[in-house]
This record gives structure tokens, C-alpha cells and sequence, in this order.
């Protein structure tokens, strides 16, 4: 349990580098299963968080280079 609290804690300061693994998710009786089903949400939640920001990286590169291409055109009067 004190890992899982870690690493929320770690994601609620923004590192979204670690996943709680589920191995430690495993006790026995209906609490460990509700603690799995938990830790693979939080985990798709940390994968759809990384995507997004993977997406507004690569939108905010093509962002600058039309701007580039667009103010270099300006200047040469295209």
C-alpha cells in the first residue's frame, strides 16, 4: 500500500514515469481484487495522460514549423 500511495504522489507532482504494478495489487479476498481493478484504471489513466501530452508535443512542433515557414514566406513577400 505505501508504495501505491508513492507513486500517486510522485504522479500528483507530474511524474507520470511510474505505474502501480499490479503485483502488489494481489492480496487475497475481494479488497486486493477492487486494489487491481483500481491500479489498472489509475494505470490506463497515466497511459491516456502520456498520449496526450505525446499529441500536443508533436502538434505544438508542427505549430512552430508552419509559423517558421509562414513568417519566412511573409518576409520573402511568397
Amino acid at each position: 500500500m505505501r508504495e501505491i500511495e508513492s507513486i500517486v504522489d510522485r504522479v500528483s507532482k507530474g511524474d507520470l514515469s511510474k505505474e502501480i504494478s499490479l503485483s502488489h495489487t494481489s492480496t487475497s479476498g475481494k479488497g486486493g481484487d477492487e486494489f487491481s481493478h483500481i491500479a489498472r484504471a489509475f494505470n490506463q489513466m497515466l497511459a491516456s495522460i502520456r498520449s496526450l501530452i505525446t499529441e500536443v508535443q508533436t502538434l505544438s512542433e508542427k505549430v512552430v514549423v508552419a509559423s517558421d515557414t509562414g513568417a519566412s514566406c511573409h518576409l520573402r513577400h511568397c
